[in-house]
């Protein structure tokens, strides 16, 4: 894969069954969902946000937000599913309940999701899935980090003085 965000947009068409076959309007929303991986808060893996483009003809819209640094795609597929069942949460709510109350709670089990709503996980079965779809998707793109960036051009210059350092010397003798 080239990068997390195509990534996560092959894993999401691998959702898109796990909802429909629990009963969940995914193909009324599917098309309306954009997924992007970018740095957010530390203490946060993702996030949805629901837009209504306007008052005469409204349309929903969702975005799911993946933090860069989950760094493997077993959880970013995780976070994707618990994203997912928020902007399905959206959809058949407009917002009038709890972001992680009993409806959010309903729809994450009925998925396969388990654990406290805010920081959830797979069951057994929801891991057997997931693991399957690595295997089709591949792996999840790295992205250095900084200290590695700056790891990685330290070697270059390094490499690259000697070298020059060999060019004079050879050039002078």
């Amino acid at each position: 894969m080239k990068n997390k965000e195509a990534y996560l947009k092959v894993a999401f068409q691998k959702v898109i069954p796990l909802f429909y076959e629990n009963g969940f309007p995914i193909d009324e929303i599917a098309e309306n969902i954009g997924i992007t991986c970018t740095d957010i808060r530390k203490s946060w893996d993702g996030y949805c946000q629901q837009t209504i483009s306007d008052d005469y003809y409204p349309e929903e819209k969702y975005q799911i937000v993946i933090s860069n640094s989950v760094d493997n795609g077993f959880n970013a597929i995780e976070v994707l599913i618990h994203e997912v069942c928020h902007s399905i949460q959206y959809h058949l709510y407009q917002g009038n309940v709890k972001p992680h109350g009993k409806e959010f709670k309903a729809i994450a089990e009925a998925v396969g999701l388990t654990g406290r709503m805010t920081q959830t996980y797979a069951d057994t079965d929801l891991k057997i899935k997931i693991r399957e779809w690595e295997k089709d998707i591949g792996e999840y793109p790295h992205q250095h980090s900084l200290g590695e960036t700056l790891e990685k051009w330290e070697i270059i210059l390094t490499f690259g003085w000697i070298y020059l350092l060999t060019m004079l010397v050879n050039n002078f003798s």
